[in-house]
């Protein structure tokens, strides 16, 4: 308050400041209510001609005043006020379009602090442990069972096996387990079964001591090893051949595992958390998987769904993500507009989640403002990239323009203007492919 200034001494002539700021937010206000919108900014002597401030003469002292609004998309977060006292001249329209200037600059720059400390804040509340959805978005009714299997797992001690398709996240609720188990300041090791060669499986897991490998001549600890006291997280476990599988069948049974080379063995003081991008259950019938492994490891089974069956999640996943490509990209924070979100809430994802993160990151690259539109979106059908594969050049120049002119709403210029080409070349192509406009 302008009193606290007096008395600090900072500020000599506060009362006078503060009657001519009321008397310019109050014209303000005026104006908005009567024009449904806020003005962009105000000078203080078009209020005057108005009527709707009587004087700008404070205790005998001309007081000049100058306002401009922040704004956010059509969105007014605030403004910024200019005055000072006893002036000889007013202020005149170029100090008016500098403060406007200077005002559109803030707005993209406090939305973008707004979202890094957004992200800071979940962040924070990772770390300390405070939710599961700090890493795991989303509120769809498929998305709170895989929140109830995480409580359960962390209200036991059994082994716990996630199942999903590719690219629906299932490290991340490896990682969002981890963050909230008693073994949070211990080891996440994480192992792509997949990666690891046949012959290679014992040195990778197990570790192997000086000696019994040629040309090494010092111990090398293995996953196990590596994750003494925390979590391992065996990654596509259905890709390990029968005989691997009996051995780390033995270790679960034994909780004991012997490095390469050595005689001893140690004890396996780990959780293990396994996944799978296929139901083992299927692997079982056609004799691909231990059906006594399968009953060790799934202690606890977590089903992540697809994102094409949470679909109400789409929206807040891919705000988080542009947020986050934002950040990373070291630009200003970006909104979806409605047409961008319809565009993405319309697709089927068939890569799931992690296809979503490629595609805003995309976006995120491919817009020159601070919206992302649909014209943004690229999105790639597998499916419909199979069947182009026999089709000409031509054609598919003809389907591109096609898909463009709809997206436009049969708008030339702007097809054209996408297109990189002039409104005459494109009615050409239009003439020759026999493409009729509506």
């Amino acid at each position: 308050l302008d009193e606290r200034f007096e008395q600090d001494g900072v500020l000599s002539h506060g009362l006078p400041y503060t009657q001519g700021a009321t008397q310019m937010i109050h014209a303000y206000g005026n104006l908005m209510s009567e024009n449904g919108s806020p003005p962009e900014a105000l000078l203080d002597k078009d209020l005057e001609a108005t009527g709707k401030i009587f004087s700008t003469d404070v205790d005998g002292q001309r007081l000049c005043s100058l306002l401009s609004t922040i704004a956010i998309g059509s969105e007014s977060v605030g403004s910024i006020m200019l005055q000072r006292m006893d002036c000889e001249e007013a202020y005149t329209l170029q100090d008016l379009e500098a403060l406007v200037a200077l005002s559109r600059a803030v707005g993209p720059l406090y939305q973008s602090v707004c979202a890094m400390e957004k992200m800071i804040l979940q962040q924070e509340r990772s770390r300390s442990g405070d939710s599961v959805s700090t890493q795991l978005l989303g509120t769809s009714k498929a998305m709170e069972q895989v929140h109830e299997s995480i409580q359960a797992a962390l209200r036991s001690h059994m082994p716990i096996l996630i199942e999903g398709e590719t690219g629906t996240g299932k490290e991340v609720v490896a990682r969002a387990f981890h963050g909230l188990s008693e073994r949070s300041e211990r080891p996440f090791v994480s192992l792509n079964c997949g990666a690891v060669q046949e012959n290679h499986f014992d040195a990778e897991v197990f570790g192997f001591v000086k000696g019994a490998v040629a040309g090494i001549d010092d111990d090398r600890p293995g996953a196990f090893d590596a994750a003494e006291g925390g979590i391992l997280f065996l990654d596509e476990v259905g890709t390990l051949s029968l005989a691997n599988q009996a051995k780390l069948l033995d270790v679960l049974e034994h909780q004991t595992f012997t490095p390469v080379g050595d005689t001893a063995a140690r004890r396996a003081d780990v959780r293990i958390v396994a996944a799978s991008n296929v139901p083992l259950h299927e692997a079982m019938e056609r004799k691909a998987f231990r059906q006594d492994l399968y009953h060790r490891l799934c202690g606890i089974h977590i089903l992540v769904p697809p994102l094409r069956d949470r679909h109400t999640d789409i929206g807040l996943l891919a705000e988080h993500f542009v947020a986050q490509a934002c950040y990373e990209m070291n630009e200003l924070l970006k909104s979806l507009s409605p047409d961008a979100l319809e565009r993405l809430e319309a697709w089927n994802w068939p890569g799931n989640v992690c296809e979503l993160r490629m595609c805003i990151d995309r976006a995120v690259a491919y817009s020159q403002s601070t919206t992302i539109r649909a014209k943004d979106i690229i999105l790639h059908d597998p499916v419909q990239s199979e069947s182009e594969a026999g089709k000409t050049l031509a054609e598919m120049e003809q389907q591109h323009i096609v898909n463009l002119l709809e997206e436009h709403g049969g708008n030339i210029s702007a097809t054209a203007k996408a297109l990189g080409i002039s409104r005459t070349t494109l009615y050409h192509k239009l003439n020759e492919y026999g493409v009729r406009q509506k």
